[in-house]
């Protein structure tokens, strides 16, 4: 089998159905809604885009996703879409996701009705690849891996842990989750004999960061192809930003928890508040909102802080372009759709040097700070700001950059990468496929 290591630029768009024929293909993917966000999200796209160029069938979860979908579906041409599959979360399964630390039972569970279904599928349609997609946890991979046909895994994330110099800022709560969560990957990566059999036997694994990449092979011994979670619809041709002056106006977006790491940012500015005159706009909720509220006006920078809590996505675009900086603060993330949003508006992307955003964001589309410790780490950020505040032509640059950066993240050209996988676990005969950076990984 030709092995797979190809870069983003020479991947995409090489996939020729007609002339190979197309592939029947199960997706199992537990979330899976064209009317939600994240991971339902990236799910439903993968499965309307995979149909454009294999027969596609999807076990999904139904409460969540068949009303949608229907919706979504009527007046379509049914040969556009692929064959939705339902399972639906039992009561007892909806209790136990809701008590903590309960919720990977409830949804093993639920894998364990699925597999049978596609039992009774596969028997049927005999299916040419079976992809288990989402949700992107390695935690729980399923049952369909024990089909009699060629198994994708991924793109597979999870096993990244929270800095372990940063948990003091979680509070004891905070600190004593992500520590234990840390303690729990290497425990379960290590000597859990499902998932080690699971990477073992699909014939191709996708890694969700480069994190996650390092891990499988450190620990697991088996090689991945790095590939994003998330990914961006069609981007079209726009025209380039107009040079900004005035207050560098910053955007920050995201859940308000301590892993997302906003604190970060509000003490660099605090510490480079004489010296740059900004605009910070802050998108989202959560249960630090207040907490962070009290920093930013301790730090003395409150009255250039606005906090428009959880809006409409399409006023969320709006608010991209009214911005010259996306600033990404998370400490544990396999990816993050805001960073390839911001990308796609033409926004330079500040991120740490860190887990998923390290994969996306390079000198030409933003800047990466390196995380050492929270002293260092929060001045060197700081810096990156002034550095974009003082530099309007880099500004520019980057900006131009991050728009070019963005068309390499569609799900078009992530679905065409993932069915080149495909061809090749199929014409290998069972043969593993090879490491490279097939689709989205970094530089």
């Amino acid at each position: 089998m030709a092995r797979l290591n190809r870069t983003d630029a020479e991947s995409g768009g090489s996939t020729d159905t007609t002339r190979r024929g197309r592939l029947k293909v199960l997706l199992v993917a537990f979330a899976c809604s064209p009317g939600r966000g994240s991971e339902p999200k990236s799910g439903w796209n993968r499965a309307l885009e995979t149909q454009r160029h294999c027969d596609t069938w999807v076990i999904c979860e139904e409460r969540e996703s068949r009303q949608a979908i229907e919706n979504y579906s009527e007046g379509r041409d049914p040969k556009s879409l692929p064959r939705f599959c339902y399972v639906e979360l039992s009561g007892l399964e909806r209790l136990l996701a809701r008590i903590p630390g309960l919720y990977y039972v409830a949804y093993n569970l639920w894998h364990r009705r699925a597999y049978r279904l596609a039992i009774r599928h596969h028997a049927r349609e005999h299916f040419d690849v079976v992809h288990q997609a989402t949700m992107c946890g390695y935690r729980e991979p399923g049952y369909c891996w024990k089909l009699d046909a060629p198994f994708v895994w991924g793109p597979v994330g999870g096993s990244q842990n929270y800095p372990w110099k940063f948990l003091r800022f979680g509070g004891l709560t905070g600190a004593l989750r992500e520590g234990s969560r840390s303690v729990l990957n290497a425990i379960q990566l290590r000597f859990s004999p499902r998932i080690n059999r699971v990477a073992h036997r699909a014939d191709a694994v996708l890694a969700g960061n480069s994190t996650n990449q390092w891990d499988f092979e450190r620990v697991l011994g088996v090689s991945s192809i790095l590939m994003t979670t998330t990914g961006l619809p069609e981007i079209g041709d726009s025209s380039p930003r107009k040079a900004t002056s005035g207050p560098l106006r910053i955007l920050w977006s995201g859940p308000h928890n301590y892993g997302k790491g906003l604190f970060l940012l509000i003490s660099a500015l605090g510490e480079i508040r004489d010296r740059l005159d900004f605009r910070l706009e802050v998108l989202g909720e959560g249960r630090e909102n207040e907490r962070w509220r009290r920093m930013a006006k301790e730090v003395g920078i409150d009255d250039r802080c606005s906090w428009a809590g959880r809006i409409p996505f399409e006023e969320a675009l709006t608010r991209y372009e009214q911005s010259d900086v996306f600033a990404f603060t998370s400490l544990r993330d396999t990816a993050a759709n805001v960073v390839l949003e911001a990308l796609a508006a033409g926004i330079p992307v500040i991120c740490f040097d860190l887990q998923g955003a390290r994969d996306v964001i390079t000198a030409e589309c933003g800047i990466r700070v390196p995380l050492v410790d929270p002293i260092a780490s929060i001045s060197a950020y700081g810096k990156a700001i002034l550095t974009l505040d003082r530099d309007r032509a880099l500004l520019r640059r980057l900006s131009d950059g991050a728009r070019l950066r963005a068309k390499e993240f569609t799900w078009e050209k992530k679905v065409l990468d993932t069915v080149d996988v495909y061809y090749s676990v199929v014409s290998g005969s069972g043969q593993k496929a090879r490491a490279g950076q097939v689709g989205h990984g970094g530089p």
